[in-house]
């Protein structure tokens, strides 16, 4: 952590077997990009602790409720990152 800086790329979204995903303490800005609800079977999508802002994806939404990892987990920033009806857990 704390190495990453700037956006996320949507090409992210082409990253179709991704399950988990750990962007936390960072010092990534802008919005997630909604090419994260390409990745349908991602169970575990951390963002806080960085600058990121707007919404949640509403298809990562989905994804992650649907999800049947036990260990599942969205986090976010919800003061910057608008996530408070499917985020696992808010900072």
């Amino acid at each position: 952590d704390g190495n990453l800086v700037g956006s996320i790329p949507a090409e992210i979204g082409n990253l179709r077997r991704l399950r988990r995903l750990w962007l936390y303490n960072n010092q990534l800005t802008g919005t997630l990009p909604d090419e994260l609800g390409a990745l349908s079977l991602l169970e575990v999508l951390e963002t806080h602790s960085n600058n990121i802002n707007g919404t949640m994806p509403r298809p990562v939404c989905s994804i992650m409720e649907a999800a049947t990892y036990t260990s599942k987990s969205l986090t976010a920033d919800c003061n910057e990152l608008e996530c408070s009806e499917c985020c696992t857990e808010c900072f």
